[in-house]
Parts: C-alpha cells; structure tokens; sequence
C-alpha cells in the first residue's frame, strides 16, 4: 500500500512539472537562448548581440517574417526590439505568441 502511494506521489509530481514547463512555454528570459531555436531581423542590433554573446541564431528579412516563423512553430524565440513586437503581437498574434 506505501509503494502505491509512494508511486502516486511520484507520478503527481512529474505531471505537475511537466505540465507548468508546458504552460510557462521553453523560453522564460535571456538565459533560456542558447537552449532554444532562436531568430532575429537580420543585420539589427539585436542580430549583432547574439552573435557577439555565440547565440545561435535564424535571420528573417523582416520582424513579421520572424513573427510569422515562430507562430509555425519553426523557432522557439524571437530576439527583437521590446516595444515593437509588443504592438505587433498585440495587433496580430495576441492569442498565440506572448512577450516576455
């Protein structure tokens, strides 16, 4: 009876975890992207620290080229100015991408 309860417990535990990793998705902050498939606009500054910081990286000609790869499911991560994707995200992907 203890072994099944012990079992039970165990098996709680890792749905639990597994399920928030799933909810809180793979990316939580920078420390995350050298982990991930990340993109970025090509030739922006962005673009150019990630590769300072040896952060793989895709290249996109534009943000919603990125926007549009990562809603697909192609990239984990979208490296780009703040302010922008918030209102990009905002206006075209609100219910499928999250800015973090």
């Amino acid at each position: 009876m203890g072994s099944i309860i012990a079992i039970a417990v165990f098996t709680a535990g890792v749905t639990s975890v597994l399920t928030v990793t799933q909810m809180e998705g793979m990316v939580q902050g920078e420390s995350d992207l050298g982990t991930v498939r990340v993109g970025a606009v090509r030739n922006s500054s962005t673009a150019s620290y990630l590769d300072s910081t040896h952060i793989r990286h895709q290249d996109f000609a534009t943000v919603q080229q990125g926007l549009d790869t990562l809603r697909a499911g192609k990239i984990d991560a979208l490296v780009h100015d703040k302010p922008l994707l918030g209102w990009l995200v905002g206006q075209n992907y609100g219910a499928s991408l999250q800015v973090l």
